[in-house]
C-alpha cells in the first residue's frame, strides 16, 4: 500500500508491505497551500507514479487534501472518535492510477463549546496508539498548527490546536520583528530563555515585543532572536496544557525543542517514531479489507 500526508506545506507518501513496515520514502514541498484544486492528481502522480506503475495499492492520504481547500472536502468524523469511526469516514476517489481513499478530519467541541478542527492528525493518533498507555495519554503533534490529543482506550477523545508555528514564521518573515533577525536558526540558550519567560503565564503579546525591545537594548543578539521568538511561542503553547508526561511525534527537530521545552516546563517528555502517520494510515487500510484490497 502507498500512505500519504498531505500538510499545509508539505507532503509525506510512504511505501509499505502489507505487514506496515517502510520499503521507500519520498516528499515534495508542495503543501495544499500552494496546490490548487485541479493540481493535486498531477502533483500524486508526480510522487507516487513509480510505485503505482509497480502495481503498488490502495493509496490513503490524509491531511488537508480532504480540506476545503483541498483536492475534494471529506466530512469531519465527531469526536471522541475510534478507528472504526474514523475508517467509516473515508471517502474513495476516482483516479487513474489507483484507488485513492482520503481519510476524514476529527471535530471536537471543548467545555465552552467553542469548535476545534484537524487533518491528519488523526492518523498520526491511529499509529502512536501502538505505544501509548492503554489507560489515557497526551499526545504532542507539532507543526504549522501544533496539536494536543487526548488518547484513551483506544479512541481519540479531546484536542486542542495552537497556531505555534504559523505565527512563528508570520512574525518572522512579516512582522517588526523579523527586521532584528539573522537568519532562522534556533540558538539553544535564546530559546530556553524565551521557553522560561513563560513559565509563569506571562502575556505572550507583552512577551513578543520584548523580543524587539531586547534586541535594540542589546540583551538579544540578531542571530538569537528567532531562537528566543521560538521559545516564546512554544513555551505560551504547553503553559496552557494540565499533562505532566507528553508523548511527541514530529521531525527530529521540532521534536527536540518541543522536549526540550516541556521540560523546562517541568513536565516529561516522550520523543516517538515520526513515521506514526504511515502507521495509522496501514490500520485504516487494514480495516478496509476487501473493499482496498480488492
Amino acid at each position: 500500500m502507498i500512505a500519504v500526508d498531505w500538510g499545509t506545506t508539505r507532503v509525506r507518501a510512504w511505501r509499505m508491505d502489507s505487514a506496515g513496515r517502510i520499503r521507500e520514502r519520498r516528499a515534495l514541498d508542495a503543501g495544499a497551500m500552494t496546490v490548487a484544486r485541479d493540481e493535486f492528481a498531477a502533483v500524486l502522480e508526480s510522487l507516487v507514479g513509480p510505485w503505482c506503475a509497480q502495481g503498488e495499492g490502495p493509496l490513503l492520504l490524509c491531511g488537508m487534501v480532504g480540506s476545503r481547500h483541498g483536492w475534494i472536502e471529506v466530512p469531519y468524523v465527531p469526536c471522541p472518535a475510534s478507528l472504526a469511526d474514523i475508517a467509516a469516514g473515508m471517502v474513495e476517489l476516482p483516479w487513474a492510477y489507483g484507488r485513492v481513499f482520503i481519510v476524514p478530519g476529527l471535530a471536537y467541541r471543548d467545555v465552552d463549546g467553542v469548535p476545534d478542527l484537524l487533518r491528519g492528525e488523526e492518523s498520526q493518533a491511529l499509529g502512536a496508539m501502538a505505544v501509548l498507555p492503554e489507560e489515557g495519554a497526551a499526545l504532542c503533534l507539532p507543526g504549522t498548527h501544533s496539536k494536543h490529543l487526548r488518547v484513551r482506550n483506544g479512541r481519540i477523545v479531546a484536542f486542542s490546536t495552537y497556531m505555534t508555528g504559523e505565527l512563528f514564521s508570520l512574525l518572522l518573515e512579516h512582522g517588526i520583528l523579523g527586521r532584528l533577525a539573522d537568519g532562522r536558526s534556533i540558538d539553544d540558550d535564546a530559546f530556553a530563555a524565551g521557553v522560561q519567560c513563560m513559565r509563569g503565564g506571562a502575556s505572550l503579546s507583552h512577551r513578543l515585543f520584548s523580543v524587539r525591545a531586547c534586541a535594540l537594548t542589546g540583551e538579544l543578539l540578531p542571530g538569537a532572536v528567532a531562537g528566543y521568538l521560538s521559545g516564546l511561542l512554544i513555551g505560551h503553547e504547553l503553559s496552557q496544557l494540565q499533562a505532566e508526561r507528553i508523548f511527541i511525534a514530529a521531525e527530529p527537530l521540532l521534536a527536540k525543542l518541543y522536549a526540550r521545552a516541556i521540560s523546562i516546563m517541568g513536565g516529561a517528555a516522550q520523543v516517538l517514531n515520526a513515521d506514526v502517520a504511515a502507521a495509522g494510515l496501514h490500520r485504516l487500510a487494514l480495516s478496509l479489507g476487501e473493499r482496498a484490497f480488492a
